[in-house]
This record gives C-alpha cells, structure tokens and sequence, in this order.
C-alpha cells in the first residue's frame, strides 16, 4: 500500500521535533513528488540542497535527481542537467 500522505505526516513531524536535514527534506521532497504536489517538492528539494552546502548530511545525488524530476515535471525546462 501506498500511504504517502501518513508518511509525510510522520516526516513533518520529524522536522519538528528535530529540525530540518538534507536526508529528511529530500524524503518530504520525494513524498510531495509522489502526491503529485510538485511546488512543495521543489521547496524541499532547494532546502535540501541549502542544507547540504551548509553541511548537513543527505544524499546529492537522491536531491539533485528529485529536484531534476519535478522541474521536468513542472514544465520548467532541462530537467536534471540544468540543475547541475
């Protein structure tokens, strides 16, 4: 079963509690994306690469693939490339 929107219930409560990180905005990110709710999954997606430039541990490749993806799907030009 799908349960993205639990999933992301339980992630933004995890931020609360916690604070943001690189691997956890990229998993709100994801979990946006798979809603189809791509405007908050690119959000996620710029603030997990902020994190990571300030040195917060996540995944670049994971982000930047994510980031890629919804602004392809969002219509906003090359995709993954002109991310990087």
């Amino acid at each position: 079963q799908y349960r993205f929107r639990d999933a992301l219930r339980l992630f933004l409560r995890q931020q609360e509690i916690v604070g943001a990180s690189a691997a956890l905005c990229e998993n709100i990110g994801h979990t946006y994306s798979s809603l189809g709710e791509l405007q908050q999954a690119e959000q996620y997606f710029e603030r997990a690469v902020a994190l990571l430039e300030a040195g917060s541990f996540g995944n670049r490749g994971g982000i930047y693939m994510g980031l890629g993806l919804v602004r392809e799907r969002l219509g906003e030009g090359g995709g993954g490339l002109a991310v990087l």
